[in-house]
């Protein structure tokens, strides 16, 4: 057996070197080899007295320091990953969180563009209002989605339908709502030019339309409302001047070319590329 020869080993040596456990082991000082019950062994027999499972200190010791490292390395690896997958799931909460603006700026994006295109190309029904409604409810703090509601609101209650109070009341609640955060938006200043419009004289409303244009030079709706009210009042050269100055900042839009054809044979223009 491994502890037979051990001792058989270990008497052979006598005074010599001792193995290697004996020689850790052989300082009476430090160890404590010795027994409660059993007599001081000392000498030739105490590294073997070890061997057979006598009380070390140092070995205890050498056994706490394994199992407090072992802890010490699991308790690591543990807290190592555990900060890593809270990293993880940080991370992609993150991402969750970007990704669903992403998605939400993309879709307001989308029904503003398709409230703005449905007025620009003329259209009457309340589709436009309905986008630009949907677009407010992802960003009501954006003045220009609300001053264009406002605008659309407007031209629903303007259409040939008549004038509906609701439709007037959402108009002047989303014209106020776009002036508290920009005083300046032209389209909701346009929308309160035609919620007014029963309180000003022609020239007062041309003087604040005309304003509307001096702040936004491209805006074709203020244009628009412009050369209605000057074709009105029989100054269809002005009129034209203005339709052909919406026709350069927005070519395809349809509402800017049917008063186009209109003005042209009121004035018998020939269109320059019907001229012969």
């Amino acid at each position: 057996m491994p502890i037979i020869r051990e001792l058989t080993a270990t008497l052979k040596l006598g005074r010599g070197a001792a193995p290697a456990h004996q020689q850790e082991c052989g300082d009476r000082d430090d160890h404590d080899h010795s027994d409660p019950k059993r007599p001081a062994i000392g000498g030739l027999f105490r590294g073997s007295w070890c061997l057979l499972g006598g009380h070390c200190r140092r070995r205890r010791c050498r056994r706490g320091r394994r199992l407090g490292g072992r802890l010490s390395r699991r308790l690591s690896r543990r807290l190592v990953i555990g900060a890593s997958a809270a990293a993880v799931v940080g991370g992609a909460a993150g991402a969750g969180l970007w990704s669903m603006h992403f998605r939400e700026e993309r879709r307001f994006d989308d029904l503003f563009r398709r409230g703005e295109q449905g007025l620009e190309y003329g259209d009457l029904s309340t589709a436009p209002a309905e986008y630009l409604r949907r677009a407010v409810a992802i960003r009501p703090n954006d003045a220009a989605a609300q001053g264009l509601l406002a605008f659309a609101f407007m031209v629903n209650a303007d259409s040939v339908n008549g004038k509906f109070a609701s439709e007037v009341d959402d108009a002047q609640q989303a014209a106020s709502a776009s002036l508290r955060i920009d005083p300046n938006e032209p389209n909701a200043r346009l929308a309160l030019v035609e919620l007014q419009r029963s309180t000003l004289d022609l020239a007062g409303t041309e003087d604040r339309i005309r304003q509307v244009l001096a702040a936004a030079p491209r805006n074709i709706f203020a244009m628009r409302q412009l050369w209605n009210l000057l074709q009105s009042t029989g100054r269809s050269r002005e009129a034209l001047a203005l339709v052909r100055r919406a026709i350069a900042v927005k070519p395809l839009a349809a509402a800017n070319n049917f008063p186009l054809a209109q003005l042209l044979c009121e004035l018998h223009v020939t269109p320059p590329g019907d001229r012969r």
